[in-house]
């Protein structure tokens, strides 16, 4: 009964959500690069941006630190919403733990409850 508990706690919580590899994209990131982006997120060193940022409809930010680029995208056509810093980094950890190198994808909700994509990818 613990175990279902924790489990479904951690599910609701958003914590504990899976990434999306990109493993079959044949390009690494160097880890070294993905840090460097995620650590700017969390220390707020990005010029022009307040948290929690407003992603537009049918928009993206993205944040490209060497040949890593940290993308946060919004698919849905005529709602905007905010996330927030703390969960764009979870987030982005979360990839970087799960993925490594080669990058992935995972879901966080804004303040309105909508999905939006967090991603990792190598910039071309």
């Amino acid at each position: 009964m613990r175990f279902t508990l924790s489990l479904v706690l951690a599910t609701l919580s958003g914590s504990c959500l899976a990434a999306n590899c990109f493993r079959d994209n044949g390009q690494d990131i160097l880890s070294s690069d993905i840090e460097i982006a995620i650590d700017d997120v969390d220390s707020g060193n990005i010029k022009n941006v307040v948290f929690p940022i407003e992603v537009k409809a049918s928009s993206f930010f993205r944040i490209t630190r060497g040949g890593a680029v940290l993308s946060i995208s919004n698919h849905f056509l005529f709602d905007n919403t905010h996330v927030s810093q703390t969960d764009i980094v979870s987030a982005a950890r979360n990839i970087r733990d799960e993925c490594g190198r080669f990058g992935g994808k995972q879901k966080i909700h804004g303040d309105s409850g909508l999905a939006i994509d967090v991603a990792i990818f190598r910039s071309s």
